[in-house]
């Protein structure tokens, strides 16, 4: 395993989530403060200023509730928070170990509400929930999808996060070593800690 890259418990990856929300939540505070937003937004923006506080509290059971309400009051295209919402119970549910529900609603946000950020965001996040569950194939391939974006997450730590995943992947199955040693090649936004890891790596699946 990776010393200081690794993801950690899903309480980390909880946290993970919800810096990522911080990121998009001060862009959704900057386009409303001033504003006269008709009555509707009003409401919904008000309500999601009521899950973000449940949610920081330990009162999970009624952030969950609250989002289910929201959820089904705000169809699709009716909120533009709607894919905040979906990450923040994804964070819930990660933090409570209920990794499956969690890639659900982060592969919600992938599918419905594919803008360059939430993409990313949902992506790289289930790509740290998949390597929780020693899932790498997968998580290399949610890394991938992260990185094709890359608007939240500085490219080096997407960089690391995918050569992890590719590293215990060749570690478990030696058919994948070629693939870690050709993604290898490619170190860019990588720490120098980071990358003179990664090179001894591929001296140790090369000999």
């Amino acid at each position: 395993m990776w010393s200081g890259v690794g993801v950690g418990t899903g309480a980390l990856i909880g946290t993970a989530v919800t810096a990522a929300l911080e990121v998009r939540d001060q862009k959704r505070i900057s386009r409303f403060n001033g504003m006269n937003a008709p009555s509707a937004v009003s409401s919904y923006f008000s309500e999601f200023q009521e899950i973000l506080t449940l949610g920081a509290s330990t009162n999970t059971n009624a952030a969950l509730r609250q989002i289910a309400s929201f959820i089904r009051k705000y169809p699709k295209n009716d909120s533009v928070l709607l894919p905040d919402v979906y990450l923040l119970r994804a964070a819930i549910y990660t933090e409570a170990g209920r990794y499956n529900q969690a890639a659900t609603d982060l592969k919600t946000v992938m599918d419905d509400f594919p803008s360059q950020e939430n993409y990313e965001a949902a992506a790289k996040l289930l790509g740290d929930i998949y390597m929780e569950q020693k899932r790498y194939l997968d998580a290399f391939e949610a890394y991938t999808e992260a990185l094709k974006a890359r608007s939240v997450f500085p490219q080096g730590i997407l960089q690391e996060r995918r050569l992890e995943a590719l590293y215990e992947l060749a570690l478990g199955n030696r058919r994948y070593v070629d693939l870690f040693l050709e993604n290898a090649e490619d170190l860019d936004g990588l720490s120098p800690a980071a990358a003179a890891q990664v090179r001894q790596q591929v001296n140790d699946l090369s000999l």
